[in-house]
């Protein structure tokens, strides 16, 4: 990895962190739950259909949720440290 290639990752983990941090993952992980109930029984085929992308977003939320946690806790060190939270 190059001096380049090195930069422009860095500013796409804060970037991504950035996006991450506003999410409302716990609502949509439970709007995802509600589905994974009553799916199979309000709209069998659909959710048959659907069922493994929206399985693939379930764990893709679930692990942006542990990486928005991270981010809470590094905004809360900057802050408890007297600094402008950089994410």
């Amino acid at each position: 990895m190059n001096d380049a290639e090195y930069k422009a990752t860095q500013e796409q983990i804060l970037f991504a962190a950035f996006i991450i941090d506003n999410l409302d993952l716990n609502t949509f992980l439970q709007r995802i739950a509600r589905t994974f109930a009553l799916g199979p029984i309000i709209a069998p085929t659909l959710y048959k259909k659907g069922m493994d992308k929206l399985d693939q977003v379930r764990r893709l939320a679930i692990a942006a949720q542990h990486f928005q946690g991270e981010v809470h806790r590094q905004k809360e060190e900057a802050r408890k440290a007297g600094e402008e939270p950089t994410l």
